[in-house]
Protein backbone atom coordinates (compact mmCIF):
# COMPACT_ATOMS: atom_id res chain seq x y z
CA UNK A 1 0.00 0.00 0.00
CA UNK A 2 2.89 2.50 0.70
CA UNK A 3 4.38 1.89 -3.01
CA UNK A 4 0.72 2.59 -4.40
CA UNK A 5 0.29 5.60 -2.28
CA UNK A 6 3.35 7.11 -3.07
CA UNK A 7 3.31 6.90 -6.64
CA UNK A 8 -0.40 8.49 -7.00
CA UNK A 9 -1.33 11.70 -7.35
CA UNK A 10 -4.53 12.79 -5.90
CA UNK A 11 -6.71 15.63 -7.40
CA UNK A 12 -9.13 15.69 -4.84
CA UNK A 13 -10.50 14.37 -1.66
CA UNK A 14 -12.61 11.74 -2.97
CA UNK A 15 -9.96 10.44 -4.44
CA UNK A 16 -7.66 9.55 -1.40
CA UNK A 17 -10.71 8.37 0.18
CA UNK A 18 -11.50 5.98 -2.48
CA UNK A 19 -7.56 4.97 -2.54
CA UNK A 20 -7.65 4.47 1.18
CA UNK A 21 -11.34 2.27 0.96
CA UNK A 22 -10.51 -0.17 -1.82
CA UNK A 23 -7.45 -1.29 -0.46
CA UNK A 24 -9.44 -2.80 2.66
CA UNK A 25 -11.88 -4.20 -0.12
CA UNK A 26 -12.79 -7.42 1.71
CA UNK A 27 -15.77 -8.97 -0.47
CA UNK A 28 -12.80 -8.58 -3.11
CA UNK A 29 -15.45 -6.91 -5.57
CA UNK A 30 -13.78 -4.84 -8.16
CA UNK A 31 -13.41 -1.59 -7.94
CA UNK A 32 -15.54 -0.08 -10.91
CA UNK A 33 -18.36 -2.36 -9.66
CA UNK A 34 -18.40 -0.36 -6.08
CA UNK A 35 -20.87 2.42 -6.42
CA UNK A 36 -21.20 3.59 -3.03
CA UNK A 37 -18.36 3.25 0.13
CA UNK A 38 -20.54 3.53 3.27
CA UNK A 39 -18.35 4.25 6.68
CA UNK A 40 -20.03 3.66 10.06
CA UNK A 41 -18.31 6.49 12.22
CA UNK A 42 -20.60 8.02 14.74
CA UNK A 43 -17.90 10.59 15.52
CA UNK A 44 -18.70 11.43 12.14
CA UNK A 45 -22.35 13.16 13.07
CA UNK A 46 -20.00 16.16 15.06
CA UNK A 47 -18.57 17.19 11.79
CA UNK A 48 -20.68 17.43 9.13
CA UNK A 49 -19.72 20.77 8.15
CA UNK A 50 -15.89 19.98 7.48
CA UNK A 51 -16.45 16.55 5.61
CA UNK A 52 -19.14 18.36 3.18
CA UNK A 53 -15.98 20.92 2.43
CA UNK A 54 -13.43 18.07 1.71
CA UNK A 55 -16.36 16.13 -0.34
CA UNK A 56 -19.50 17.87 -1.09
CA UNK A 57 -21.38 14.48 -2.83
CA UNK A 58 -21.19 12.86 0.68
CA UNK A 59 -24.35 12.00 2.24
CA UNK A 60 -25.20 11.34 5.90
CA UNK A 61 -27.36 8.45 7.48
CA UNK A 62 -27.84 8.95 10.93
CA UNK A 63 -29.12 5.89 12.85
CA UNK A 64 -30.88 7.38 15.79
CA UNK A 65 -31.62 4.88 18.91
CA UNK A 66 -34.23 5.54 21.42
CA UNK A 67 -32.18 6.77 24.54
CA UNK A 68 -33.08 4.19 27.09
CA UNK A 69 -32.10 1.23 24.38
CA UNK A 70 -29.07 3.03 23.69
CA UNK A 71 -27.96 3.89 27.44
CA UNK A 72 -27.94 0.18 28.29
CA UNK A 73 -26.38 -1.11 25.29
CA UNK A 74 -23.07 1.35 26.39
CA UNK A 75 -23.98 -0.02 29.98
CA UNK A 76 -23.52 -3.96 28.57
CA UNK A 77 -20.85 -3.36 26.33
CA UNK A 78 -18.04 -5.57 26.17
CA UNK A 79 -15.33 -2.41 24.71
CA UNK A 80 -15.80 -0.78 28.33
CA UNK A 81 -17.41 2.42 27.56
CA UNK A 82 -18.39 4.87 29.93
CA UNK A 83 -21.44 2.58 32.27
CA UNK A 84 -22.74 6.04 34.08
CA UNK A 85 -26.28 6.37 33.19
CA UNK A 86 -25.96 10.20 33.28
CA UNK A 87 -22.90 10.86 31.28
CA UNK A 88 -24.35 8.18 28.64
CA UNK A 89 -27.60 9.98 28.33
CA UNK A 90 -25.82 13.10 28.06
CA UNK A 91 -23.66 11.70 25.11
CA UNK A 92 -26.96 10.61 24.05
CA UNK A 93 -28.38 13.77 24.01
CA UNK A 94 -25.20 15.88 22.91
CA UNK A 95 -25.08 13.80 19.55
CA UNK A 96 -28.61 14.40 19.09
CA UNK A 97 -28.82 17.90 19.23
CA UNK A 98 -25.77 18.10 17.02
CA UNK A 99 -26.85 15.91 14.09
CA UNK A 100 -30.38 18.10 14.30
CA UNK A 101 -28.31 21.43 13.66
CA UNK A 102 -26.65 19.65 10.86
CA UNK A 103 -29.78 18.18 9.41
CA UNK A 104 -31.41 21.87 9.29
CA UNK A 105 -27.99 23.06 7.74
CA UNK A 106 -27.97 20.36 5.14
CA UNK A 107 -31.08 18.94 4.82
CA UNK A 108 -30.45 16.82 1.69
CA UNK A 109 -27.50 15.55 2.48
CA UNK A 110 -28.69 13.69 5.98
CA UNK A 111 -31.32 11.06 6.52
CA UNK A 112 -32.58 10.36 10.15
CA UNK A 113 -33.50 7.11 10.24
CA UNK A 114 -35.30 5.51 13.71
CA UNK A 115 -33.62 2.12 14.73
CA UNK A 116 -37.39 1.16 15.94
CA UNK A 117 -38.33 1.41 12.14
CA UNK A 118 -35.86 -0.64 10.77
CA UNK A 119 -36.68 -3.26 13.01
CA UNK A 120 -40.57 -2.78 12.73
CA UNK A 121 -40.73 -1.67 9.03
CA UNK A 122 -37.46 -3.01 7.75
CA UNK A 123 -38.28 -3.09 3.70
CA UNK A 124 -39.69 0.49 3.34
CA UNK A 125 -37.03 1.51 6.22
CA UNK A 126 -34.24 0.26 3.55
CA UNK A 127 -35.86 1.54 0.79
CA UNK A 128 -35.49 4.90 1.72
CA UNK A 129 -32.21 4.32 2.40
CA UNK A 130 -31.37 3.13 -1.12
CA UNK A 131 -33.29 6.24 -2.42
CA UNK A 132 -31.64 8.70 -0.83
CA UNK A 133 -27.93 6.92 -1.71
CA UNK A 134 -29.57 7.12 -5.36
CA UNK A 135 -28.91 3.14 -5.40
CA UNK A 136 -30.97 0.54 -8.07
CA UNK A 137 -33.85 -1.47 -6.79
CA UNK A 138 -33.58 -4.24 -9.03
CA UNK A 139 -33.10 -7.56 -7.15
CA UNK A 140 -29.74 -8.13 -8.91
CA UNK A 141 -28.45 -4.90 -7.41
CA UNK A 142 -29.39 -5.05 -3.86
CA UNK A 143 -26.98 -7.33 -1.89
CA UNK A 144 -27.62 -7.83 1.62
CA UNK A 145 -25.10 -9.67 4.36
CA UNK A 146 -23.47 -12.67 2.78
CA UNK A 147 -21.39 -14.67 5.18
CA UNK A 148 -17.70 -13.92 4.24
CA UNK A 149 -14.50 -15.21 6.61
CA UNK A 150 -12.10 -12.45 7.75
CA UNK A 151 -8.48 -13.23 6.11
CA UNK A 152 -6.70 -14.48 9.45
CA UNK A 153 -3.72 -12.35 9.09
CA UNK A 154 -6.19 -8.81 9.69
CA UNK A 155 -6.73 -10.70 13.03
CA UNK A 156 -4.91 -9.83 15.90
CA UNK A 157 -4.77 -13.11 17.81
CA UNK A 158 -2.45 -11.23 21.18
CA UNK A 159 -5.61 -8.91 21.41
CA UNK A 160 -8.23 -10.71 23.49
CA UNK A 161 -10.37 -7.56 23.23
CA UNK A 162 -10.39 -7.23 19.39
CA UNK A 163 -11.41 -10.63 19.00
CA UNK A 164 -14.28 -10.30 21.30
CA UNK A 165 -15.31 -7.65 19.37
CA UNK A 166 -14.94 -9.39 16.22
CA UNK A 167 -16.84 -12.39 17.77
CA UNK A 168 -19.72 -10.26 18.91
CA UNK A 169 -19.96 -8.60 15.44
CA UNK A 170 -20.69 -11.33 13.79
CA UNK A 171 -23.11 -12.53 16.16
CA UNK A 172 -24.87 -9.48 15.68
CA UNK A 173 -24.56 -9.30 12.14
CA UNK A 174 -26.60 -12.89 11.83
CA UNK A 175 -29.59 -11.43 13.82
CA UNK A 176 -31.80 -10.22 11.73
CA UNK A 177 -33.57 -6.93 12.28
Amino acid sequence: MLQDLSSTNFKSYQELIDFIYFRFNYIHKPSQDISVIIDKKPSYSLHVDVLLKLNPESKFIYLVRDYRANILSRKQSIEGVHPNTAFNAYRWLFFNKTIHTFKHRFPDKILEIKYEDLVTDTSTTINKIISFLNLSTTDTDVMFYQEGELNSSQIDTNNSLLNQRIQKTREDLGKPF
